[in-house]
């Protein structure tokens, strides 16, 4: 059996900040082994990717935040529920 990388073994040998590896694991883009709470990598996605047989591809830019206007309008309250009280004399 094969010793696992951990992610900042990973990143020094590719040569790319933790934070990039971090990113494609988010993002899918390398293949990584989950154990608990920590992220694994095989050597021989290592090996593919320092070979150029496995080509990260770039990280899709995050979903824009779009905010739609209303497209119904609000209701004006209708004035039934409001008591009116009698003029004070």
């Amino acid at each position: 059996m094969s010793t696992l990388l951990n992610i900042r073994e990973f990143s020094a040998a590719l040569g790319v900040p933790v934070e990039t590896v971090r990113k494609w694991c988010f993002y899918r883009l390398v293949p990584f082994v989950k154990l608990g709470k920590s992220v694994r990598f095989r050597p021989e996605t290592l090996t593919a990717i320092q070979s150029g047989e496995f080509v990260v591809s770039p990280m899709p830019s995050p979903p824009r935040r779009v905010i739609s206007p209303i497209t119904t309008p609000i209701p004006a309250p209708s004035t039934g529920w409001i008591r009116t009280l009698p003029p004070a004399a």
